[in-house]
């Protein structure tokens, strides 16, 4: 994972680089530096860990459906409209989660601004 997040942060950094300067005048040091410690922090702790428990709660989940459908058929029946309900909880909680994401991510960015300005202004103080 740690080539993962190197690369990551490669990609990020030469692409940021690229951007036009009225990126750097719209948007504040803090939220770019934000956005790099978040998604590094997320490829090195978040992700691994995520990944894992995906799979043994997806390997649980199938051989309990399994199981269960092997023993009662009928409980096939009722999984079926439980899918879909799931599927349209799916699909609200998504968007919203992300747009709390983004809320997140926009409170936390002048906390990094403030930071970023005053390292750069402790020089010209000494």
């Amino acid at each position: 994972m740690v080539r993962a997040a190197g690369t990551l942060h490669n990609h990020m950094l030469a692409n940021v680089l690229r951007s036009p300067m009225s990126f750097f005048d719209t948007t504040p040091s803090g939220r770019i530096m934000n956005r790099f410690s978040g998604d590094v922090e997320t490829v090195d702790n978040t992700l691994p860990s995520l990944f894992r428990s995906w799979m043994n709660t997806f390997f649980g989940t199938i051989s309990t459906i399994i199981v269960i459908s092997y023993s009662t058929p009928i409980f096939m029946v009722v999984i079926l409209p439980l899918g879909v309900l799931y599927y349209l909880v799916q699909r609200f909680y998504i968007p919203t989660s992300r747009q709390l994401k983004r809320i997140e991510s926009t409170t936390k960015s002048p906390v990094f601004t403030h930071f970023t300005e005053t390292i750069t202004g402790a020089t010209s103080i000494q």
